[in-house]
């Protein structure tokens, strides 16, 4: 009987909290990425412990049997350089038709493989190379913990025929989602920069489990700390760094997990800064947790983000990746001409938010 009495006010109530929700959806513009703060600004130098070890002799690192044609002929603001698992041809063409459709200048696009011993694939491979001109097979064995290889051989690529035509290098993998139009308004912001790194940093020890995916023995990496580094889905290096990084990678003890042997050990003892971009960054490993980002996203509360990665695939198939990809590229603001589409929109907001209606009317 009591609660029948607070009925109608609970009814009124939950009408003027959806109207607010729904007001606050269409009236929050999506957050504008030309006031992106910076998060932090990192120093390797600063780490707390010398965690790079030097080897006696020059390392002789494998010759590449495959060179890119043609590439770093004309001045570009960047290169993309794409890790690539030698049998992920189609991840490779669905990036070429990605930076075919761009308007305007398009950067020179570089994929890094490794080598096979499929006499069949390596064929594959050869005639691809013919077709495209933009394959760079390093001679070791396309395998996840040779992955180092791949990278020695894009940075002797660039040093050595890139420097002077390229201010930038992006370097992603071949399942990593960029917002090329966006990525290149950011860079031009930073043209005139030197010696600097953008990219998703973290601060590791170093993983001694060995069922681990990221497992490093005592005997490959002695050290606890691995000090600083940026995530390897995709960061970006000044292109002035590259010379000085192949000449560390003849001396510096090679350890497997390349993103940290490309943006730690090679830097370190280097003038560099590395610059936090996280929050342009969309990742997660759970669906609730990528839905929660994506309704920040929508709500204003984050910037659109620059690059997506989405895993593990038992969560996240291609048809998910996309949409979720695709979504976190528009705001709510947006859909105002579909009032339907609005409403289910801001109702998966409203479900996946961990904010309350409070903080959002504020």
């Amino acid at each position: 009987m009591k609660f029948a009495q607070f009925l109608p006010a609970c009814l009124v109530l939950a009408i003027i909290g959806r109207l607010i929700f729904k007001l606050v959806v269409i009236k929050t513009p999506c957050r504008k990425n030309v006031d992106f703060q910076w998060n932090r600004v990192l120093f390797l130098n600063d780490s707390d412990v010398s965690n790079v070890d030097f080897t006696r002799d020059s390392i002789e690192w494998p010759e590449d049997t495959i060179l890119p044609i043609d590439k770093c002929n004309v001045e570009r603001l960047y290169v993309i350089v794409v890790h690539s698992a030698i049998g992920n041809a189609d991840r490779r063409n669905r990036l070429r038709g990605i930076i075919e459709s761009l308007e305007g200048e398009r950067p020179h696009l570089i994929f890094s493989i490794g080598r096979t011993r499929n006499t069949t694939l390596q064929n594959e491979v050869e005639n691809e190379s013919k077709i495209f001109k933009d394959l760079l097979q390093t001679h070791s064995l396309d395998d996840y913990r040779l992955l180092p290889s791949k990278a020695h051989s894009w940075i002797r690529f660039l040093s050595q025929n890139c420097t002077n035509k390229i201010k930038f290098v992006l370097k992603i993998d071949d399942d990593v989602n960029v917002n090329f139009n966006l990525f290149k308004e950011f860079l031009e912001t930073r043209e005139t920069r030197k010696q600097q790194v953008l990219c998703s940093p973290f601060k590791h020890i170093a993983d001694r489990r060995k069922k681990s995916t990221w497992y490093l023995s005592e005997k490959e990496f002695r050290h606890r700390n691995l000090g600083y580094f940026c995530a390897g889905l995709a960061y970006i290096i000044s292109a002035d760094l590259l010379p000085n990084m192949l000449r560390n990678s003849a001396y510096r003890r090679v350890v497997w997990l390349d993103d940290w042997y490309v943006t730690h050990s090679l830097l370190v003892g280097e003038t560099v800064k590395i610059y936090d971009i996280s929050s342009l960054y969309f990742v997660s490993e759970t669906i609730q947790d990528a839905y929660r980002q994506l309704s920040q996203i929508k709500m204003g509360l984050r910037p659109i983000p620059m690059f997506s990665h989405l895993r593990p695939r038992k969560f996240f198939d291609q048809q998910r990746q996309s949409y979720l990809w695709e979504q976190s590229q528009q705001c709510l603001l947006q859909l105002d001409e579909d009032d339907e589409l609005l409403e289910s929109e801001a109702e998966q907001a409203r479900k996946a938010s961990t904010l309350n209606n409070i903080f959002i009317v504020q």
